[in-house]
């Protein structure tokens, strides 16, 4: 009878390989402060508490165990005791699952350095990835995830898992969940250094038998799946330095004698995945722009960008793709950088590898990335990498860039400070102060007309994009650096005074732990936020309005003015200037009085 599943299997594999206790990531820094670790005995308890009939029971003793391990050395035994448990098939899925949040994002020496398994080890291992019980599978799942961290168990797991899938005797059932498992194993092959993974040999027999398999006219589906194999077969080889030399002999002589069209195509689709390579990712917004605003404006939301289009390209080759008019060619690539000689939508120059490149097409804004490619092992992880969800790609994007940026690899544009608002706003908001306290601030080249607020320093454009989308993870960058001077002042390119004004849009927008306090500072220092406007708004009196609102004040009952801005509206906020009439001192021992001597901290 057909085992009944419970979730399909590319759920299985995120909730089992995915569960964060494997690659051992670093606590939050906001976790709650645990509990010291228990002795023994109370360990022991509420282990056994973990199997109450009761709910409310193993609810009290899963968080009581979540707090010693947060609490416990990454060695001790009681981690350990616990991390070995997470690999127990003859625990209950209840149980399992319990265990998988109680370690969840907590360090584990021993389960994080797993031994070399033997064959009678894989088999057993395999053999659980299919049993009757669920239970007994995620188990068996997790296990994978965790012997894989030695590079070494990669290949004969994989061997082992091709010949079940290979054997007629297995069950159609059991190939079917197995081969999911194949490709991740094939996937941690790609990635994994070389030297650690090393394949038997193949005799030149086999190499010719998969390139005459491939190079046969489409049949019926049995033999279209041997295509498929041997296909994979073949990228494998070119994906080996040992073996890439004579299969890439086999299929240039199987080429040369190949008269069909369709089978001369696969043949050259392989022989491709040789030559150093390279492709652009192009990301565009999934809805038109017809402002070409490409940003936060007044009721318009920030537009999410899609991986829209892949261009592989030869490096050194002069290619014209469909429907272009000029030829794209580039003649250099490597891990930092390449050189564009020529193309449809870039100008010629040198620009950074795997950092986000603004482009504006059709008044739309489109963002390239560089992808270095120069192997085929490199060339077929890449593939994988795309299976991710867009989400994923879409962060990696964000926090390649900022890297770029810290690195030098990419010097801060005019284009950039647009740029930024489009990535990911935590990816933005996290590196930013790390950028600010480690690159020299200097004034952007640029005509002034890639943002409103017109040409601002390299700073300047960072914060411009902080105050669009920036969270409070920017805030203590920004403050450190205005006060060590790191940020270059307002000048005539641009009046905006951008990086008071990105902390003021965040006080409102995501406000930080000790903003009431950095706001009361303000209501002292009567600088202007816009410098070429009469009468200006001011930095003393935007934060007394943001203070009186935050604490169910009205702003005019304090003598503010809002003054219109449509960038800072843009933004989510209001300008204020004090009355004409107003006393700013007589104004701060008002908003004093009603908040208290010391204001209180919110919690956010």
């Amino acid at each position: 009878m057909k085992r009944p599943h419970i979730i399909c299997l590319h759920s299985f594999l995120t909730l089992a390989l995915a569960t964060g206790i494997f690659s051992a990531p670093a606590l939050a820094a906001d976790s709650a402060a645990p509990a010291s670790p228990a002795d023994v005995a109370e360990v022991t308890q509420l282990l056994e508490r973990l199997d109450s009939p009761r709910y409310a029971e193993r609810e009290e003793a899963t968080r009581l165990l979540r707090e010693q391990a947060l609490a416990a050395s990454e060695d001790s035994e009681f981690l350990q005791t616990l991390g070995q448990q997470v690999f127990d098939e003859s625990l209950s899925l209840d149980r399992q699952l319990r265990f998988v949040e109680i370690l969840g994002g907590v360090s584990i020496a021993e389960v994080n350095s797993p031994q070399l398994l033997t064959a009678a080890d894989v088999e057993v291992l395999i053999d659980n990835l299919v049993a009757e019980k669920f239970s007994v599978r995620l188990a068996a799942t997790r296990r994978l995830g965790n012997v894989l961290n030695e590079q070494r168990n990669i290949v004969p797991v994989w061997l082992a898992l091709k010949a079940r899938l290979e054997d007629p005797r297995t069950p159609l059932p059991s190939k079917t969940e197995l081969a999911p498992f194949c490709h991740f194993l094939r996937k941690r092959w790609l990635e994994a250094a070389e030297e650690n993974c090393i394949l038997p040999p193949v005799e030149d027999d086999q190499i010719l038998s998969w390139v005459q398999t491939v190079a046969r006219p489409n049949g019926n589906k049995q033999q279209f799946a041997e295509q498929q194999v041997a296909t994979q077969e073949l990228q494998d080889l070119l994906a080996r330095t040992e073996c890439l030399p004579k299969t890439k002999q086999a299929l240039e002589a199987e080429l040369s004698r190949t008269a069909d069209s369709e089978c001369a195509q696969r043949l050259k689709e392989l022989l491709d995945l040789i030559p150093p390579a390279m492709v652009a990712e192009i990301w565009a917004p999934a809805q038109p722009d017809p402002f070409g605003i490409g940003f936060s404006a007044p009721d318009r939301e920030i537009p999410i960008f899609h991986l829209s289009t892949l261009q592989y390209l030869q490096v050194g080759l002069p290619q014209l793709p469909d429907g272009c008019s000029k030829v794209t060619h580039f003649d250099f690539c490597n891990d930092e950088k390449a050189y564009c000689v020529s193309g449809n939508s870039l100008s010629s120059g040198e620009y950074p590898v795997r950092a986000a490149i603004l482009h504006w097409g059709f008044n739309n804004p489109m963002i390239f990335q560089f992808v270095n490619l120069p192997t085929p092992r490199r060339r077929l992880h890449y593939e994988y990498s795309l299976q991710r969800p867009e989400a994923i790609q879409r962060l990696e994007l964000s926090t390649n860039t900022c890297e770029a940026l810290l690195s030098g690899r990419k010097k801060f544009s005019e284009a950039d400070s647009r740029l930024l608002c489009m990535l990911d706003a935590n990816a933005i908001s996290s590196f930013a102060g790390e950028y600010l306290a480690k690159i020299k601030d200097y004034r952007l080249d640029g005509r002034g007309d890639q943002i409103s607020v017109g040409l601002p320093s390299a700073h300047g454009g960072l914060c411009y994009a902080l105050a669009t989308i920036g969270t409070k993870a920017a805030a203590p960058g920004i403050i450190s650096a205005l006060a060590t001077d790191r940020i270059l002042p307002p000048d005539f390119s641009c009046t905006y005074d951008l990086p008071r004004i990105a902390l003021l849009a965040i006080a409102v927008r995501d406000p930080w732990k000790e903003v009431d306090r950095w706001l009361l500072e303000q209501l002292d220092r009567g600088l202007p936020l816009v410098s070429n406007v009469d009468p200006a708004p001011e930095l003393a009196a935007t934060a007394a309005a943001i203070l009186c609102k935050r604490h169910q004040l009205h702003p005019h009952s304090f003598d503010l003015v809002a003054v219109e801005d449509m960038f800072c509206e843009s933004v989510g906020l209001q300008l204020y200037r004090f009355a004409d009439t107003a006393d700013p001192v007589a104004i701060k021992k008002a908003i004093l009085n009603h908040l208290g001597e010391t204001p209180r901290v919110p919690a956010g």
